[in-house]
């Protein structure tokens, strides 16, 4: 395909991701402010508010939705670093997210496309592969008519599209971890010097998304392994008995092994020590332990999985069966990645669903392989094959960027603050100790840091240490019951907690009554927000 059209898919696909923020930022809202997230905004404000530390000046994470976020990790440095750029340049941090969830889209797709080219696709095969795999989705939209939300709407990181319209870092991911993939950087047999380019490529990318998805360098590491392995058990195959019916293609050089073990090799010095501090650090850092032991991502229900990635999930069969058969039964890429990402994402342990990531990429290029394998002889059937299966993966994420642009219109609260909230913000950024913490509602409590970089009592179902019960306790607070149905309890709690001050609105006052305790002293009063200082005994 001439490079007009892949100009026009980037262009098109560059309209996709950021025209519905652009317009967002744009639209008229009376008394509300878009806080700059469309989709999953509660994992988007915690973005913000790790760039917030970066902006700081911080180079180490600490918890900012809890009250007690102990010693500074060097987790997040990607958002950090973020930070550490807005703050630089001098620009929003906001328009800092934005500008790195686009660029780093763009790398995305520049690695999609060299990684199908290193595939030897022809150039028909790579334009149809590149096109569905970088606009696609699954049938979640028909079953959407039934109110059934299946996972090809909201687990972005499978879906080049979706990582590219949520945040920063799942595109850069995915884009890093293709890179890793490409058959042409399995073509390097020696260490020498005229190889030194492409291995050091091989080992700045390992870091990189080591540092930013840990869980991508373990994909990348079991798909080279189990490549290798096998390799090795065919040729042992060969030599101990040189039976004439193995395939030509069963016959390895060294030369072919050594292709495959330098990069093994480099992932593995480069990727596994920084995997092996993350894995220290989450264990011996008292609030990191206890956020990660509620940071489960379990695996969807099978039937949903089947959905998200149907139609091409049957086409993928036969195209695997077609790769197979072409390599003498020995699993390429496409084939290991989506073989092991399908039984991790099964074994029973909490983080199943995080190898989800990527996984329509090497389905949808199975998918393509496969309607070429059905209609080996039939060309204008396969062209209006590929055409209808890339109209019915196409709606779905019409419908995300529709029902995001439908919370603007209806000014949703979790994608807007009020206008007397986002004053009470700058007041509390302008004002406030930078260890200022609030008391506000589970809801205000998701903006606060995001927006000033103080900490809350509860704002984050993951990122809040002890968050189920911390919630409970919250709740009890603002609404005066239970334990906490008299003046004096509450006081004990808070000066206990040691909370600086009071936030109170629309949400709160959704939640329960004004709280006329007494000691009380309003210091930011806008529209129906007020901030109250509270005393320290």
């Amino acid at each position: 395909m001439r490079k007009t059209a892949y100009i026009l898919l980037v262009l098109v696909f560059s309209g996709l991701v950021l025209l519905p923020y652009y317009l967002a930022f744009q639209a008229p809202a009376e008394n509300a402010v878009f806080q700059g997230m469309l989709v999953n905004p509660s994992d988007g404000q915690t973005y913000l508010a790790k760039m917030y530390q970066g902006w700081q000046g911080h180079w180490r994470f600490t918890l900012p939705f809890t009250s007690d976020p102990g010693e500074g990790v060097y987790l997040f440095l990607y958002y950090l670093f973020l930070g550490h750029l807005a703050r630089w340049f001098g620009l929003p941090l906001v328009l800092v997210y934005h500008l790195a969830r686009w660029l780093g889209s763009l790398f995305m797709l520049w690695s999609l496309f060299h990684f199908f080219k290193s595939l030897g696709f022809g150039n028909k095969q790579l334009f149809y592969t590149f096109s569905l795999s970088i606009l696609g989705a699954g049938l979640g939209w028909l079953f959407s008519l039934w109110g059934i939300i299946t996972s090809d709407f909201w687990v972005a990181e499978a879906y080049p599209f979706l990582s590219a319209y949520t945040n920063p870092h799942f595109p850069l991911s995915l884009g890093l971890m293709i890179f890793l993939l490409r058959e042409d950087y399995q073509k390097v047999t020696s260490l020498h010097r005229e190889n030194y380019l492409v291995l050091g490529k091989i080992s700045l990318a390992t870091v990189c998304l080591a540092l930013l998805s840990p869980f991508g360098v373990v994909l990348v590491l079991l798909i080279q392994f189990t490549k290798l392995l096998w390799q090795l058990i065919w040729q042992e195959r060969y030599r101990t008995t040189q039976a004439e019916w193995i395939p030509s293609g069963a016959k390895f050089s060294r030369e072919v092994i050594q292709a495959k073990l330098i990069p093994l090799f480099l992932i593995s010095i480069f990727g596994l020590p920084i995997l092996i501090y993350y894995q220290i650090i989450v264990r011996v850092h008292p609030g990191l332990s206890a956020w990660n032991a509620q940071n489960l991502t379990p695996t969807p229900p099978f039937w949903d999985v089947l959905i998200s990635f149907s139609p091409i999930i049957f086409l993928a069969v036969f195209g695997a069966l077609g790769v197979l058969r072409k390599n003498s039964w020995q699993p390429d890429t496409l084939v290991t990645w989506t073989v092991i990402s399908l039984v991790l994402l099964f074994i029973p342990w909490g983080l199943q669903r995080r190898f989800m990531m990527g996984l329509y990429i090497p389905m949808v290029a199975l998918a393509v392989l496969g309607t070429q394998y059905l209609t080996v002889d039939f060309s204008r059937i396969r062209r209006y094959m590929f055409l209808i299966v890339f109209l019915l993966s196409i709606p779905t994420p019409l419908l995300v960027i529709l029902a995001s642009w439908h919370g603007v219109e209806t000014q949703d609260p979790h994608l807007f603050l009020s206008s007397g909230e986002q004053e009470c913000l700058v007041w509390i950024e302008e004002n406030t100790s930078p260890n200022a913490l609030i008391l506000a509602s589970p809801d205000m409590g998701l903006f606060i840091p995001a927006q000033t970089g103080r900490r809350v009592v509860y704002g984050h179902h993951f990122e809040t240490v002890h968050a189920e019960s911390e919630l409970k306790t919250l709740l009890q607070v603002l609404r005066q019951e239970g334990d906490f149905s008299q003046p004096l309890a509450v006081q004990k709690y808070l000066q206990l907690r040691k909370v600086d001050y009071l936030f109170w609105g629309a949400r709160e006052a959704k939640i329960g009554p004004f709280p006329d305790w007494a000691g009380l002293s309003p210091v930011c009063s806008a529209g129906e927000v007020n901030l109250y200082s509270l005393p320290r005994k």
